[in-house]
């Protein structure tokens, strides 16, 4: 059985998507394009986060919540965080100061959240939607592009990996 710290760290990667990243030569700007009809466009709540290990047998994960939101000018943006999250000391002088808190919690507060955003590309002939990464909470991931499959059935969005090393699924619900 995995420590439930590395549980929840698999619980945010996967919620955030993370992946062995793709440094496409396009520009951002090259990539945005319309998506008026694509069955992503709107704003999701997360639902379940499911874990399985190689052999398909679930995983038990820490509660997570997050959002994730597509618009028809093909911008995304995601943040998650996962439960339960370090108690740390209030900030002195507002949120950028956090010369409060010991380097331990520093590394606990951003193990538990992950936040990006960016442009998208979907590919519906193969289900597979692109994240571009313009800005992430990790700075060493701005610049990256993560590969998912989709799967929209109504109101219930499924992401999962193009790597079948990687085992798991998020399912999202749309916020009406």
């Amino acid at each position: 059985m995995l420590p439930a710290r590395c549980i929840g760290l698999i619980v945010l990667a996967v919620v955030a998507m993370s992946c062995t990243p793709e440094r496409p030569a396009e520009t951002t700007a090259s990539r945005v394009a319309s998506h008026p009809a694509s069955p992503l466009v709107g704003t999701w709540m997360l639902r379940a986060v499911e874990l399985t290990d190689s052999a398909g047998r679930p995983i038990a994960s820490p509660r997570a919540v997050g959002t994730i939101s597509y618009t028809a000018g093909g911008r995304m943006a995601t943040q998650s965080m996962v439960f339960p999250r370090p108690v740390v000391p209030p900030v002195p002088n507002g949120p950028g100061d956090v010369s409060a808190w010991s380097p331990e919690q520093a590394r606990q507060v951003v193990e538990s959240y992950d936040a990006y955003f960016g442009s998208y590309e979907l590919d519906e002939a193969s289900h597979t939607v692109t994240h571009h990464i313009e800005g992430e909470l990790r700075p060493d991931h701005v610049g990256d592009s993560y590969l998912r499959h989709y799967e929209v059935d109504g109101d219930r969005l499924v992401l999962s990996p193009t790597d079948p090393t990687e085992h798991w699924r998020v399912v999202w619900e749309r916020v009406k």
